[in-house]
C-alpha cells in the first residue's frame, strides 16, 4: 500500500480525479485532470469523464484544445483573466 504523497504525480492525479467522482456530486471541478500523466492515462481518464458526465456538470480547466474538444459541450476561452469568448467548439472554430 502507498499513501498519496509516495504516489507518483501522474498516480496522483488519476487518484484526485476518482476521489471527484467518489461522492457522486452533480458538479464536479478538475483543473487540469489529465497533466502529468502518460498518454495511455490520459486517454483512460477522458474515457471515465465521458462514462460518468451524464447527469452532471463538469468545469474542467486545460490547456490542451483537443481535450477541450472531446469532452466539453461548452468550452469559454479565458487568457489574461479575461473570458474571450464561450460556446460550443464548432461555434468556437467559426
Amino acid at each position: 500500500h502507498a499513501f498519496p504523497p509516495q504516489l507518483s504525480g501522474g498516480m496522483q492525479r488519476k487518484l484526485s480525479v476518482a476521489m471527484a467522482f467518489l461522492a457522486n456530486s452533480s458538479t464536479i471541478f478538475l483543473d487540469e485532470p489529465t497533466s502529468g500523466v502518460d498518454p495511455h492515462s490520459r486517454r483512460s481518464i477522458w474515457n471515465l469523464l465521458l462514462q460518468y458526465k451524464k447527469g452532471r456538470t463538469i468545469i474542467l480547466c486545460t490547456h490542451h484544445m483537443d481535450e477541450a474538444q472531446l469532452l466539453g459541450d461548452r468550452v469559454a476561452i479565458i487568457a489574461s483573466g479575461k473570458l474571450l469568448c464561450a460556446g460550443t467548439f464548432p461555434f468556437l472554430k467559426r
